[in-house]
């Protein structure tokens, strides 16, 4: 638990300080009272009985009273403030914050800062165990979508491709055995394996591109806009490359999975005339730029940030990048994604890493 810690107080001030506030209130006025008193008592003789004094005594008893009350109150609760400050901090997002332990504060005080920061380590423990379960949780998800794309394509696609083959040669062979045109029925079953093949295309891709893993997540992009473009009309241009640019797996995957998903929302809750994707590479961190001017990321913007953006920020999260969503003036929404190249120190170290387990295998050092 972050605190600060207390000053090297005497144990008896230290004592003192850790008196209920009520008490020390009630401790300070019984002391004042007793002090006036004893002037009141001590003063007439010293004065000859002249009573002309009594005014202003009272009057510097009462302000002096209500000064050190003052005093009293404001120490008293001086840790009650640090309770506000770090509210307003964890507000301000340094969920790291934490009360300081004060040695103003009495026992009641004390349990009370204690009983916060407390609860402060729980939530942040359970935000860390729900980041990580939603990481593990994107991965098992993307690693099941990549299975299932691969079980299409490999499997039954070429199932159906072979079934359709076997149907062309049935086909050929009527039509030289009988020198008939093929009917109907075959005609039929072969349109509807063209269709189950197309339709298994169409979920594979929607699953996991084989250009994703074949030619990175650019080129997967370009495949999807231009399907974007032939199924709603809206033209899609790509600008910028990443020849020569290594991206940790996660910020490839990162990249065509928000861009995916923000060019799909921008079509589905808008109308634009053009989406446009710029990616900039610079020394540390590639940035990619969806423009919509057909206001459908705004539309979910303003929606209380739902379950769609919510979702790609934390994949930007996930990845080490930050995601932002922009509207400017001129009625286009830009949706900002910086995601962490892979540095050459980790590229040596995987090549290391690779030369080690080569050498294993091949038996040299």
């Amino acid at each position: 638990m972050n605190r600060r810690k207390v000053g090297s107080l005497p144990a008896w001030l230290m004592g003192l300080l850790r008196v209920p506030l009520f008490y020390k209130i009630v401790v300070a006025n019984g002391t004042l009272l007793a002090l006036l008193g004893i002037l009141a008592l001590a003063l007439p003789p010293l004065t000859g009985g002249d009573e002309g004094w009594l005014l202003p005594a009272w009057g510097a008893g009462v302000v002096l009273m209500i000064a050190l009350n003052g005093a009293v109150v404001h120490l008293a609760l001086l840790p009650l403030r640090g309770v506000e400050d770090t509210a307003r901090q964890i507000e301000a997002g340094d969920t790291a914050a934490r009360v300081p332990l004060s040695p103003l504060a009495d026992r009641r005080f004390a349990r009370l800062i204690h009983f916060v920061n407390e609860m402060l380590d729980s939530v942040e423990a359970g935000k860390v165990r729900h980041q990580r379960l939603s990481t593990q949780l994107a991965r098992v998800e993307e690693a099941e979508r990549k299975r299932i794309a691969q079980e299409l394509f490999d499997d039954i696609a070429q199932i159906l491709s072979a079934a359709l083959l076997q149907l062309q040669l049935a086909q050929h062979r009527l039509e030289a055995e009988t020198s008939k045109t093929p009917g109907a029925p075959l005609e039929a079953a072969r349109s509807g394996i063209l269709d189950a093949l197309a339709g298994i295309q169409r979920i594979g891709r929607g699953l996991r591109p084989p250009e994703l893993d074949e030619l990175g997540p650019l080129a997967a992009l370009e495949v999807h806009g231009r399907q974007i473009t032939e199924e709603t009309g809206v033209p899609v241009r790509i600008a910028g490359t990443l020849t020569g640019v290594r991206l940790t797996s996660e910020s490839a995957l990162a990249l065509y999975r928000i861009v995916q998903e923000g060019m799909a929302t921008a079509v589905l809750h808008g109308i634009p005339s053009r989406l446009e994707v710029a990616v900039e590479v610079e020394d540390d961190h590639v940035r990619a730029v969806l423009k919509d001017d057909g206001g459908g990321l705004r539309a979910q913007r303003h929606r209380n940030d739902p379950a769609g953006l919510l979702r790609m920020h934390e994949r930007a999260r996930q990845a080490g990048g930050e995601l932002t969503v922009r509207s400017g003036p001129d009625a286009t929404t830009r949706l900002v994604l910086t995601l962490p190249r892979r540095s050459e120190i980790e590229e040596d170290g995987q090549s290391g890493s690779r030369r080690r387990r080569t050498g294993a295998a091949g038996g040299t050092p």
